[in-house]
C-alpha cells in the first residue's frame, strides 16, 4: 500500500517516515516488502544481525543527506521545515490523487546538511553523503562478499583434491567426519583409507584374511552425520565412523571377507582398543556380509593397560527448554465500585469511634485509616497519660456502635507509633492471583517464593520455602484453605520448570487436587489412599538420606544450591526441589493410626538443607493431630478462620483466628514474615478456569515423567514384608512356645472379619507386649490389613477356607495360655 502510495491509508502510514527521511523512506518500504516476501515463502523468521541494522541506518542517513544536498536546503530552521512540509505534504487529499511529496528531503537530511555546511562547502556535503552510502552498503552486503570470496576458493581445493587421487578426511563444524574423493573399487585390499593420525596401526591379520570377491555391479551408499560417503561394490559394506567416549583417537577396522557371498547380515565388529591419545579420536567400523563368525572372533586385539574402574556418576541429561506459562492466562477483576463504598463507610465509622472515645472519656483519637482488601484499620493515637490497655476490653462496645460488625484490636502495629482497630469492610475487595503473582521477586534468586496475600496496606507479603521452610495450614470448611493450596501449587508450577521443582500431592478427599493429575511437575501420581501417603512420606525420608550421602561426596555441600553448582561444574545431573503438599492431615493421622507422623517429623527436622519442603493442611487442628513435635518442626503457621479459640491456640499459640472473616482472611505466624506479632493478610483468589489453563499449557508442551522410586509403593512394601517373613526375621524373636501360641491365634484370626490388638489381648488372654508382637506379625504376613476402619479395627485379609467366618471367641480349652 505504501509503495503504491495511493489513497488515504498510504498517506497515513507514510506520513511519519516521509517527515523524517523524505524520499529516502522509499528504500525502507522496499526492505520491509522484501522481508515480508521472505516470511511468506520461507516460512521462517529472517535472521538479521545487528551490524545489518547499523549498516541500513547508515545507508538511510546517507541517502537523506544526499537528497538534501541535491536540493541545496541551506536554511535549516526547524519552523521553516515544518512550514514547507505541511504546506506541500498534507495528510488528507479529497481527490485521492497520486501522492508525490514536493519536499523530497527529510528532517534528518536537512539537519545533517546544515551541520556540514557550517564547516565546509556543498562539495564536501556530496562527498560525505556518498561515503555514508558506500559504508552502509558495505556493511549490509558484508556477508554476501564473504560468501562469494569463499565460493571462489572452494573449487580450487576440490579440483586439487580430485587430481591428487588421495583420500581426504574432513572434520565438519559439528564434530562429524566425512571422507571425500574415494575412487570406486572392486577389491577391499585396494581400498586406501588413510586416517588423520599417521601413527595409528591396525592389525595385520585383517588384510591377510581378506579374499577377493567376484566383481558385481557398483552401488552407491550415502551415509548421514558421521558416516562415510563413497561408492563401493555390492560385496562390501559401507564404512562408518562411530563416536567413542572412552577412546578419543581414530581406529580403523578393515573388512573380513568371505569367498562365497551369503545373505547379508549387518553387524558391527567390536572395537579395536588402543592407547588413548590427547588428540580427538574417531572409531571406524565396517558393516559387511558375514558367514563365518569364527574369523571375527579370532581377530587379535592389542592389550590395554589395566584401568581402575569406578562407579560412574549419572551424567547430566539434556535440559528441556523451559518457557513459563504467561500471566495472560490469569484473570483480572474490577474493584472500582468497592473502593468508593469502603471510603464512604470508613468516614462514617471513624466518626462513631471518636464519639465512643468522647463518651467514655478515653484519651485517644482516630488520626486516619487504611483500607485493606478485607478490613479497614483505624489508627488510634493515645494521649500522653493513656495506656493502650484501656482499649483491650472496649472492642465489643465499639463493634456494637459500628452496627455489630466484627472488630479486632491490634495493640502494636509493627513499624508504627499507634494501635489499630481492624473493622470489616463494607464491601470486600477481591485479591486476584494475577495481582500477587506479578509482584513476586525474581525466580532466579527466589525459585520457591509464594505469596501469602496482601496486608492491610495493600502490600503483597511473600516468602520463600528455602527460608521458612515448612508450613502448617489450618482452617474450617469455607475458610479458603483449598484456595490457598491451589495458589501455592500454581505459583510453583508457573515459575519453575519440571526439572527444577517436583511436587508430591496427597489428597485423601480425591477432589481438591485431582485437577493437577498428570502435570509434568509431579514426582509421582496424586496420592489418595492413606496407606500410600504413609509409604510416600517414608520414601521421602529415604530420598533425604540419599541426598545427604550425595552431598558428602560433592565437596561436603551444605545445601541443594551448592550441590547443583558442583553438579553443573562436573557434568552431573542436578537435583530438583521437592515440595510435599498434604491435605486433610487429620484424616490421614486417624486412618494410619498415627504412623504418618514420624516421617513428617523427620522431614521437618532435617529436610530443609537437601531441598525437601512440606505444606501440611488440616481442618481439625487438635492436639492429637498437631502434636507439639510437629508444630515445633513446622515453624510457619497459617491460621484461617477456626471453629473455636481452642483451635486457634493449637495452631497459633493464642486466640484470634476464631474472629477472622473467612474466605482467605488469615493470620500468619512466621519468623520470615514478622518476628514480633501476628500478621493479618487477605489471601488471593484463584479461579478454576485459571488453573485449567495453566495445567493445559503444561500438559501440552511438556512430558510427564514420574520417578521410578515413588511408583508402586504398596507392591514394593508387600514384597519387602514377604521377604522378611520368608527369611524368618519376624519370628526370630519368638521362642517355640510363643510361636505355637501365635499359630493358634493366627488360625482364630483367620476366622474373623476384623481384628485389633486389644481384641487379641482380651480374647486370647495374652499380655500387651505379646499381643502387639502378634498383631504386627499378622500385618507383616498379610493376614491383617493395615488400614483402621473405625472402631472395628483392621480388616482380616486371609481366611481359612474350611472354617466359617464368624466372630466367636475361643474358649480356654482351645487356646492354652503361656506364662
Amino acid at each position: 500500500i505504501v509503495i503504491i502510495n495511493r489513497g488515504f491509508p498510504a498517506r497515513l502510514f507514510s506520513f511519519v517516515p516521509n517527515f523524517l527521511f523524505g524520499a529516502a523512506s522509499m528504500g525502507l518500504y522496499v526492505v520491509l516488502y522484501l522481508i515480508g516476501m521472505l516470511l511468506i515463502f520461507k516460512s521462517s523468521i529472517v535472521k538479521i544481525k545487528w551490524y545489518h541494522v547499523i549498516g541500513f541506518i547508515i545507508l538511510l542517513v546517507g541517502s537523506c543527506s544526499l537528497i538534501a544536498a541535491i536540493t541545496n536546503k541551506a536554511d535549516m530552521g526547524f519552523q521553516t521545515y515544518l512550514n514547507d512540509f505541511f504546506k506541500e505534504n498534507y495528510l488528507i487529499n479529497k481527490d485521492y490523487s497520486l501522492y508525490a511529496p514536493k519536499v523530497s528531503d527529510g528532517l534528518i537530511g536537512r539537519f545533517i546538511i546544515r551541520l556540514i555546511l557550517k564547516n565546509g562547502n556543498l562539495a564536501g556535503a556530496y562527498l560525505i553523503s556518498i561515503a555514508l552510502i558506500i559504508l552502509g552498503l558495505a556493511i549490509v552486503l558484508f556477508d554476501l562478499f564473504k560468501f562469494l570470496a569463499q565460493k571462489n576458493k572452494s573449487p580450487r581445493k576440490k579440483k586439487e583434491a580430485r587430481n591428487s587421487g588421495e583420500t581426504e578426511l574432513i572434520t565438519t563444524g559439528n564434530g562429524n567426519v566425512r571422507i571425500q574423493n574415494v575412487d570406486p573399487v572392486r577389491d577391499a585390499r585396494h581400498l586406501n583409507l588413510r586416517p588423520a593420525n599417521e601413527n595409528f596401526e591396525t592389525p595385520q591379520n585383517y588384510s591377510q584374511q581378506a579374499e577377493p570377491l567376484p566383481p558385481q555391479n557398483n552401488q552407491s551408499f550415502v551415509s548421514s552425520n558421521s558416516e562415510i560417503s563413497f561408492q563401493t561394490a555390492s560385496g562390501f559394506a559401507p564404512a562408518r565412523f562411530i563416536r567413542s567416549e572412552m577412546n578419543k583417537a581414530p581406529q580403523v577396522e578393515e573388512p573380513v571377507m568371505n569367498v562365497e557371498p551369503e545373505p547379508v547380515v549387518q553387524e558391527e565388529i567390536k572395537e579395536v582398543a588402543s592407547e588413548p591419545e590427547p588428540t580427538h579420536r574417531e572409531q571406524l567400523t565396517l558393516n559387511f556380509e558375514e558367514n563365518n563368525t569364527e574369523n571375527i572372533q579370532n581377530i587379535p586385539q592389542p592389550s590395554l593397560p589395566p584401568r581402575v574402574t569406578q562407579p560412574a556418576p549419572k551424567p547430566a541429561p539434556k535440559p528441556t527448554k523451559w518457557i513459563s506459562p504467561s500471566s495472560e492466562l490469569l484473570e483480572v477483576m474490577d474493584t472500582g465500585a468497592a473502593d468508593e463504598a469502603n471510603i464512604n463507610s470508613a468516614e462514617e465509622r471513624k466518626a462513631k469511634i471518636e464519639q465512643y472515645f468522647a463518651d467514655f472519656n478515653i484519651g485517644a483519637s482516630i488520626e486516619g485509616y487504611t483500607i485493606g482488601p478485607s478490613v479497614t484499620r483505624f489508627h488510634v493515637r493515645y494521649n500522653s497519660n493513656v495506656s493502650s490497655r484501656s482499649l483491650l476490653n472496649s472492642m465489643n462496645d465499639i463493634a456494637i456502635r459500628l452496627g455489630g460488625v466484627g472488630a479486632r484490636f491490634e495493640q502494636v502495629v509493627e513499624g508504627e507509633s499507634y494501635s489499630g482497630i481492624e473493622v470489616q469492610n463494607e464491601k470486600k475487595i477481591p485479591v486476584t492471583f494475577k495481582d500477587v503473582y506479578e509482584k513476586l521477586p525474581d525466580v532466579k534468586k527466589h525459585p520457591l517464593a509464594i505469596a501469602f496475600g496482601k496486608n492491610v496496606r495493600g502490600d503483597v507479603v511473600w516468602a520463600d520455602f528455602n527460608e521458612f521452610p515448612h508450613a502448617l495450614l489450618a482452617g474450617t470448611t469455607g475458610s479458603g484453605k483449598s484456595i490457598f493450596i491451589n495458589s501455592v501449587i500454581t505459583t510453583l508450577i508457573m515459575r519453575n520448570s519440571p526439572d527444577a521443582v517436583k511436587l508430591v500431592l496427597i489428597d485423601p478427599k480425591r477432589i481438591e487436587l485431582s485437577r493437577y493429575r498428570d502435570i509434568p511437575h509431579l514426582l509421582c501420581p496424586v496420592i489418595n489412599e492413606p496407606s500410600q501417603a504413609k509409604l510416600v512420606m517414608s520414601k521421602l525420608v529415604d530420598e533425604m538420606n540419599d541426598r545427604y550421602v550425595m552431598f558428602e561426596g560433592a565437596d561436603n555441600a551444605t545445601s541443594l544450591n551448592e550441590y547443583n553448582e558442583y553438579a553443573e561444574a562436573n557434568g552431573l545431573a542436578k537435583l530438583p526441589y521437592i515440595v510435599a503438599i498434604v491435605d486433610e492431615f487429620g484424616d490421614l493421622v486417624a486412618a494410619t493410626n498415627k504412623e504418618i507422623s514420624p516421617p513428617i517429623v523427620l522431614l521437618g527436622q532435617k529436610a530443609r538443607a537437601c531441598g525437601i519442603h512440606m505444606l501440611i493442611a488440616t481442618q481439625r487442628p487438635s492436639v492429637d493431630v498437631i502434636t507439639g513435635v510437629i508444630k515445633a518442626n513446622l515453624p510457619t503457621h497459617i491460621a484461617l478462620c477456626t471453629g473455636s479459640s481452642m483451635e486457634s491456640q493449637v495452631i497459633l499459640g493464642e486466640g484470634g483466628a476464631e474472629r477472622l472473616l473467612g474466605k482467605g482472611d488469615m493470620l500468619v505466624q512466621s519468623p520470615v514474615v514478622s518476628r514480633s506479632s501476628l500478621v493479618r493478610l487477605q489471601g488471593c483468589f484463584i479461579q478454576k478456569q485459571e488453573i485449567s489453563r495453566v495445567n493445559g499449557y503444561l500438559k501440552e508442551h511438556y512430558q510427564t515423567i514420574y520417578n521410578e522410586k515413588f511408583m508402586n509403593l504398596e507392591e514394593v512394601a508387600k514384597e519387602s514384608g514377604n521377604d522378611l517373613v520368608s527369611s524368618g526375621a519376624i519370628a526370630s524373636g519368638m521362642d517355640a512356645a510363643e510361636d505355637e501360641k501365635y499359630q493358634s491365634v493366627k488360625e482364630w484370626v483367620m476366622c474373623q472379619q476384623y481384628m485389633s490388638m486389644s481384641k487379641i489381648q482380651g480374647d486370647c488372654q495374652v499380655g500387651f507386649n505379646r499381643a502387639r508382637r502378634f498383631f504386627n506379625r499378622l500385618q507383616q504376613e498379610g493376614v491383617v490389613g493395615k488400614e483402621v476402619e473405625g472402631n472395628k479395627g483392621c480388616r482380616v485379609l486371609m481366611h481359612d477356607a474350611h472354617t466359617e467366618i464368624n466372630d466367636d471367641i475361643p474358649t480356654s480349652d482351645e487356646i492354652t495360655s503361656v506364662d
